[in-house]
């Protein structure tokens, strides 16, 4: 199954729930409202969420000069995928990565670092471009955007709780993760069962596999995942949860509750699936 297929039947499955839900406490009135509901949410799922994640950034476009050759390259590459161009956005930020959101080919955003644009050569970029657009291309973006919404909103029902449970035991210090954030961490385990039905470890290894074939050498790629793997236990990202699994490579630790969190496959796989063998 596809991973925009597992998105859908993951978005009508809780469609019917709600409908469900509503026939159960109000009959046909209920169905009414259980419509409107899961109407309403679908809707923000595709309208609002990534518009939300693109203003959490402070991100620019690439205008003008383009000294990386961003741009060009590419291009270059959406003639082989034939999808339009994404938008390229840049985030200043020290930690070398780039994560993608769009929910179709006409509506994509590449979001690059400073930190990657710096450290990286342009062969290890544009690697790292073919990856965005062979993940557009597949249309995994898009659940991984579906992801997020469930996601975040599972993490935002646990802080609610949270932030009473706080106030009621009286707890302002620092402590323990599940001493202070007991709902969220329980409710974390739900988040990874979505995560893990909407996003599989082979959907990263057939785009690594399709974005090999765009620049003509998976070891170019193989590369630049050894390289931002690297970075990213020396130079870590501190990104939101619910984004993780958007990133090319994992920014989370693996230890502690952002172990619910990684979806994305070892590197190491990664670079055996690509070009065969490890290390690069």
């Amino acid at each position: 199954m596809k991973s925009t297929h597992r998105a859908w039947l993951t978005l009508a499955t809780f469609s019917l729930l709600i409908i469900y839900f509503g026939y159960a406490l109000a009959e046909r009135e209920g169905v009414l409202w259980g419509l409107v509901i899961s109407l309403s949410i679908n809707s923000i799922i595709y309208l609002y969420v990534e518009s939300k994640v693109l203003n959490s950034f402070s991100v620019d476009p690439i205008e003008g000069q383009d000294p990386w050759g961003l741009i060009l390259s590419l291009q270059d590459i959406i003639q082989k995928a034939r999808i339009p161009q994404p938008e390229v956005l840049v985030l200043k930020n020290p930690s070398p990565q780039v994560f993608l959101l769009s929910k179709s080919w006409l509506n994509s955003h590449i979001v690059v670092t400073t930190g990657l644009l710096e450290r990286l050569n342009k062969k290890d970029l544009k690697a790292i471009l073919a990856y965005c657009v062979a993940t557009i291309k597949r249309q995994d973006s898009f659940a991984h955007l579906v992801a997020m919404a469930f996601i975040s909103t599972i993490l935002w029902v646990g802080q609610i709780f949270d932030k009473i449970y706080r106030w009621l035991v009286g707890i302002k210090g620092q402590g323990p993760f599940f001493h202070n954030y007991p709902f969220t961490y329980c409710l974390s385990p739900f988040a990874k069962i979505i995560l893990k039905f909407i996003v599989k470890e082979k959907d990263y290894m057939e785009a690594d596999k399709l974005a090999g074939s765009f620049v003509g050498s998976p070891k170019d790629l193989a590369h630049a995942l050894w390289k931002l793997q690297s970075y990213s236990l020396t130079l870590p990202l501190n990104s939101p949860v619910y984004l993780a699994h958007g990133f090319i490579v994992n920014p989370l630790t693996p230890k502690g509750w952002t172990r619910y969190f990684q979806a994305q496959p070892s590197v190491k796989d990664r670079i055996k699936n690509l070009i065969g063998y490890y290390p690069v």
